[in-house]
């Protein structure tokens, strides 16, 4: 933030201790309560307060869906957890302008991080492939998935795909095919074959077996697609473990 000339006056903040990443929360998560809870982080669901003097309060607590469980889990390892609050709206027009602010610059650094972690793993792997441990032209990508692109959110709008092809951070840009209708997929591959143009990064199609397949095929030969991934996740039909160890 520094770098961009921004101050902490910007963010509603005096001074940059007191400038903290922050996301915007619709609803509460049972799966991200879970998930932080094992990282020693128990989160307490709130409604944004109505005035910054409220900011140290809690106007209400919002319940997870299973309260006696909850609060089993929580009291069994609340010594050893970080309590943090996290507040829900309703209605995201809500936010005050520092806060959206302060929304969108925290997801300018988490596309920025997640850039750096993947383009770390890219270059262990390409040192590998020069050492024999892999073919030499291997193609490095995450699965990026067809309805974010075609939602232009990118899950939850924390990663750039743009800013992730131009800085070439993998060679190879790959989309499953997890959304129904080819057309909607069709516009996922015209955003990747956009933001591959300037490195020209090769584009790859995960395809789930006995999925209308032969329309995905189809669909992913007409979009510049060079390599399929064929994904099983079953012996014979889509059902049960993923088994698609070879």
């Amino acid at each position: 933030m520094k770098t961009n000339n921004l101050t902490p006056e910007f963010f509603g903040k005096k001074n940059w201790e007191e400038v903290e990443a922050t996301g915007i929360a619709t609803r509460t998560s049972p799966i991200i309560d879970n998930i932080l809870r094992n990282f020693g982080v128990e989160i307490e669901w709130v409604q944004p307060s109505k005035s910054k003097d409220e900011d140290e309060e809690v106007s209400r607590v919002i319940q997870p869906e299973n309260v006696e469980d909850a609060a089993k889990k929580q009291e069994e390892k609340k010594e050893n957890l970080r309590r943090v609050k996290v507040q829900i709206r309703t209605n995201l027009q809500d936010a005050t302008p520092e806060e959206k602010r302060l929304y969108c610059w925290t997801q300018k650094f988490r596309s920025y991080y997640t850039r750096q972690i993947y383009g770390t793993g890219t270059k262990v792997v390409k040192d590998l492939a020069e050492k024999g441990f892999f073919k030499k032209d291997i193609k490095i990508s995450p699965n990026f998935q067809a309805a974010p692109m075609m939602e232009t959110r990118m899950w939850d709008g924390a990663l750039n795909l743009f800013e992730w092809a131009t800085n070439n951070t993998t060679n190879f840009l790959l989309c499953e095919d997890w959304i129904h209708d080819p057309y909607r997929v069709a516009f996922g591959f015209s955003l990747l074959n956009a933001a591959a143009r300037k490195n020209k990064q090769g584009l790859g199609y995960l395809i789930v077996v006995d999925r209308n397949f032969r329309t995905r095929y189809l669909t992913g030969l007409a979009n510049g697609v060079v390599l399929f991934i064929d994904y099983s996740y079953g012996p014979t039909i889509t059902k049960g473990p993923a088994w698609a160890s070879s």
